[in-house]
């Protein structure tokens, strides 16, 4: 099952969900195809399971941070880890993969908003914290995404990209923690 989730995992974000087959999935893996539909099912049920795999290591790392702005900090870091997920879950979405949806319920995004809620206390003013964890990943998942086009769009040199990386880390902690960043670091 471990090998044959590991393939599924790599064809998914090699390749647009739709084109993969669970032939192909099970070539790689080394098993006969029948046994994937056996005990996989379909390939959106499959690739459900990759992504719900995937999910439950961010909300891992999420969980496993003290509060609002050191979770989102976490998050982005596994996220630069493991950005290849990002292109997958960017495939999927694309492809309209109905996955998507379900693999997400209690992941890392729901958690990193409970933690957002709670960090920020009572503030009349604080912006709702599904707004601010929208905000947060729409960054956070653009730059992985797009980071080659935005960077040549700016003309960000080879030696720079580090730099432009820490540029975005700052502005996703202003999303995080606005009222955090007293000591001048943003």
């Amino acid at each position: 099952m471990r090998r044959v989730l590991e393939a599924a995992r790599d064809l998914f974000t090699r390749e647009d969900p739709n084109s993969v087959s669970i032939r192909a999935i099970a070539d790689l893996a080394q098993v006969n195809h029948a046994l994937v539909h056996r005990y996989f099912g379909t390939k959106d049920e499959l690739l459900a399971m990759v992504l719900e795999q995937e999910a439950k290591h961010f909300a891992h790392v999420v969980e496993q941070a003290e509060g609002g702005p050191d979770a989102g900090r976490a998050l982005f870091e596994a996220i630069m880890e493991r950005e290849d997920f990002v292109i997958m879950l960017t495939r999927a979405t694309l492809g309209g993969q109905s996955a998507t949806r379900r693999s997400f319920e209690a992941g890392a995004l729901r958690r990193l908003t409970a933690k957002v809620e709670h960090s920020a206390g009572s503030a009349e003013d604080a912006l709702d914290p599904r707004y601010t964890v929208i905000s947060y990943a729409a960054l956070m998942l653009g730059w992985v995404v797009f980071r080659d086009f935005l960077t040549a769009a700016t003309f960000i040199r080879p030696e720079e990209r580090e730099a432009a990386t820490d540029a975005v880390r700052s502005m996703l902690d202003r999303i995080i923690a606005p009222d955090q960043l007293s000591d001048g670091t943003g």
